[in-house]
């Protein structure tokens, strides 16, 4: 790791501690300590300072220096304040005025080589702004070839940075530098280095099914192979994202090796069995597939908003559906037909293709339904009107027996003598007028003799009718009125026998009475 990230930490007895950086928090930075059993730890900023990058090596007696030591106490190596007592050549003799930072190996008076004196560093504590700190994400099917540091080396000495770094928990690629420059080239060449990682670890995938696929030729012969094409506008689909439904295919067991002609959308599979050869052909076939529909039925196979055919879609598992305008004439016409195309797996076309027959059945089923149901109701119709305009001629009629049936023996009785003064009275219009029209004919005898030779004979007949009309009349009345009086007389009879037992002992009891006098 280069030196702009060396730090050093402060420590007990105001020992500072060798660490570097490897990342920087709000409140921190991540630290881990050199040659030291310790796990990475934050420290807070106003624990750490830059460490010293050139020493000078020529002491005087008496000169305080910091002397490079492993402490027991912190587990890792560190600077002790200390004095230079005299120099030996490349050897420097030092005491300490602490005592408390001696160890076993450290003694006052003590021999140390001069590489590891060094006069005070005097730098001070590090804020949140000494480090600058660059995030790339990463996609997932990139982590394996980020796992390896070499994948960046090239990266990091293009863009002169101190730490290059790939935290697979964060899905992230570290960039940390203490100049603002440094983290300014590693954004700019960020998506070129994500690209040239894909590249190499497809020609690493490449290379591996190669040597798979030798070794496995030497051992065992492939005895399946198949060969099928991708339009050129589906190839990104038989792909995959970042060529995972390849890889997919190819971790399949038995599964040898997975060939691509890209320029003419050319697949061809080896494999040790025609079972894993197929299932691999279908996890990287895509096609596209045209389906002729009615063009009366379209707006129904649509629906509201697209939510029919949109269900259609989601459970057939297509990718889409394209419906052609008819201004679209790349397309085959059929005459009152709509092309629908399809686009997905084979299986999931298929599927497609039944759901929608099945749809298109159901819509026919009901306009047959629908067409049954409007025949009936029109007949039903007609029907009505027929028995309406029947009705129509009963009605007078059948009133004038409702009003009958609902009268009483009573009221019957007057309805009948009431046509009986009627007869009469029309008896003796008819006699008055008989007898008018002879006193005419006699008048103008002279003038109508011979114009009208049977008058006076008609004239008799019309006379002696009426008379018998008149005599039937009164029969008829004299007969009606015998029979009321019978009537009459029952109930009285029946009253007065209900009034000599007793039956009726109050007033609400009592029987009604007839009103006899109508006649």
């Amino acid at each position: 790791m280069d030196g702009d990230l060396t730090v050093e930490v402060k420590g007990n007895n105001s020992i500072y501690l060798n660490a570097t950086v490897v990342d920087v928090q709000k409140d921190g930075v991540v630290v881990i300590y050199h040659k030291s059993p310790r796990p990475a730890s934050l420290v807070p900023f106003s624990d750490v300072r830059l460490a010293l990058r050139t020493y000078h090596h020529t002491f005087s007696e008496g000169d305080e220096v910091e002397v490079c030591k492993y402490i027991e106490s912190e587990q890792a190596f560190g600077w002790v304040d200390s004095r230079v007592k005299m120099m030996r050549g490349e050897f420097v003799v030092v005491e300490f005025p602490n005592e408390e930072t001696k160890d076993s190996k450290t003694v006052p008076g003590d021999i140390v080589q001069i590489e590891n004196v060094r006069f005070k560093n005097t730098n001070p504590p590090v804020t949140s702004s000494t480090f600058h700190r660059l995030i790339i994400e990463v996609p997932p099917d990139l982590f394996p070839i980020c796992r390896d540091p070499s994948s960046h080396k090239d990266f990091k000495q293009s863009c002169a940075a101190s730490l290059v770094e790939f935290k697979e928990q964060d899905g992230s690629l570290v960039v940390i530098s203490q100049y603002e420059s440094v983290v300014k080239k590693a954004f700019l060449l960020s998506e070129m280095h994500m690209k040239g990682l894909r590249q190499k670890m497809l020609l690493k995938q490449k290379t591996e099914d190669a040597v798979k696929k030798l070794e496995t030729s030497r051992q065992a012969p492939s005895n399946y192979s198949e060969e099928f094409t991708v339009p050129k506008d589906l190839i990104g689909l038989a792909i995959g994202s970042h060529g995972s439904n390849i890889v997919a295919a190819r971790k399949l067991s038995g599964i040898i090796s997975i060939d691509l002609n890209e320029e003419l959308g050319l697949f061809t599979i080896y494999g040790q069995s025609e079972e894993v050869v197929k299932e691999a052909r279908a996890m990287l076939e895509y096609v596209e597939a045209i389906v002729q529909l009615p063009r009366m039925l379209v707006s129904k196979i649509i629906g509201k908003n697209g939510h029919i055919i949109q269900d259609i879609v989601d459970r057939s598992g297509a990718i889409r559906v394209k419906i052609a305008g008819d201004k679209d004439m790349n397309e085959p016409r059929i005459a009152g037909q709509v092309p629908f195309i399809f686009v997905g797996q084979p299986e999931s076309i298929n599927n497609a293709k039944l759901l929608v027959d099945y749809h298109i059945n159901h819509l026919k089923e009901i306009e047959k339904l629908t067409q049954r149901k409007q025949m009936l109701d029109d007949e039903l119709r007609e029907l009505l009107k027929h028995h309406q305009h029947i009705l129509s001629y009963r009605r007078p009629s059948e009133s004038k027996n409702k009003d009958s049936e609902n009268q009483g023996p009573a009221a019957a009785a007057s309805v009948q003598a009431v046509a009986s003064n009627n007869n009469n009275n029309s008896n003796n219009i008819n006699t008055t007028a008989a007898t008018n029209s002879n006193s005419s004919d006699d008048v103008n005898a002279s003038a109508v003799k011979q114009s009208r030779p049977t008058s006076s004979s008609t004239t008799t007949s019309l006379s002696s009718q009426a008379n018998e009309n008149s005599n039937n009349n009164r029969n008829n009345n004299n007969s009606n009125n015998n029979n009321r009086n019978k009537y009459n007389n029952n109930n009285n009879n029946n009253n007065k026998n209900n009034y000599n037992n007793g039956k009726y002992n109050n007033k609400n009891n009592r029987p009604m009475a007839y009103n006899n006098n109508s006649n």
